[in-house]
């Protein structure tokens, strides 16, 4: 493995007790992660239609950990902010990490990590706010018909 940073992207989202977890998720990623940068705060629904709308922000740090260790870091903060494996199918979230995009250390270029987010108009709102347009655009070419879609007064 490459020893030197790269850029990590993770989607941080709850519906429940939102503003105390989402601080506790971000003071928990910044122990363990060090510097973020992170998205204004975007609301969206819940699209399964079980639970209450979501808040969500997204953020941005160097790691030189391999990505394998940072989902296992991402699922122990939801624990830890009460997370249960069952949540989605209750419609009660109190906290979801993604990882969305990782910096690949050779090309280094975006890797999309979540198939869906091109799909996902608020997290693409927030990542148009940390990378420049033609950052986006050479992640994923869907991407780019959601940033020509994306209508912030929905948000």
């Amino acid at each position: 493995m490459n020893s030197r940073n790269r850029v990590v992207v993770v989607g941080v989202a709850s519906n429940f007790r939102r503003a105390k977890n989402i601080k506790k998720s971000l003071r928990k990623m910044r122990l363990l992660l060090g510097q973020l940068e992170i998205s204004q705060l975007t609301k969206s629904a819940d699209f399964s239609g079980k639970g209450a709308f979501y808040w969500n922000v997204v953020v941005k740090f160097k790691s030189r950990l391999p990505i394998k260790q940072i989902k296992t870091l991402m699922k122990g903060i939801e624990s830890s902010c009460g997370r249960l494996k069952q949540s989605k199918e209750l419609g009660c979230v109190s906290m979801d990490l993604d990882l969305l995009l990782r910096e690949d250390t050779i090309t280094e270029r975006f890797c999309l990590l979540d198939r869906g987010l091109p799909d996902n108009l608020p997290l693409v709102s927030s990542l148009a706010e940390l990378f420049s347009f033609q950052e986006l655009l050479s992640v994923d070419p869907l991407i780019e018909r959601s940033l020509k879609n994306l209508d912030r007064e929905r948000f």
